[in-house]
């Protein structure tokens, strides 16, 4: 969070710091803002992929990653730089990131209505050996 505030706050200096051509920072001031803002986004989402992940869910890992770097971003990319140009570009991503976190909320409620019965099964099959 503090970095994206420092991106968010400071982004004409950050990028002043790599390149002082002012059509690069006015384009790159923007993209920066937006992608730090949809990154606020991003713990839940990476976090989600990777409890499924660690538990053996892979095809449910590979869903939420697909989701969020292919399955929504391709078709933003290329409906958004059409119809906004290098706005729809700048855009594409952060639209991603943030559409891909209430898509994420219901595979986690899923994953976690279900890991108490699989935990009473385990326990069960343990205490009967």
């Amino acid at each position: 969070i503090v970095g994206c505030c420092v991106l968010i706050l400071f982004p004409k200096q950050l990028i002043t710091l790599l390149r002082d051509d002012p059509e690069v920072v006015t384009i790159g001031e923007r993209a920066l803002v937006l992608q730090a803002l949809a990154t606020l986004c991003l713990p839940p989402c990476m976090t989600t992929e990777m409890l499924f992940q660690s538990t053996g869910r892979r095809l449910g890992a590979s869903l939420m990653s697909a989701l969020r770097s292919g399955v929504l971003f391709i078709p933003f990319l290329v409906i958004l730089a059409k119809v906004r140009g290098l706005a729809g570009i700048q855009e594409a991503q952060p639209w991603a990131l943030v559409l891909s976190l209430p898509l994420t909320v219901p595979f986690a409620l899923y994953f976690f209505k279900r890991l108490p019965k699989e935990d009473s099964v385990s326990e069960n099959s343990v205490s009967e050996d």
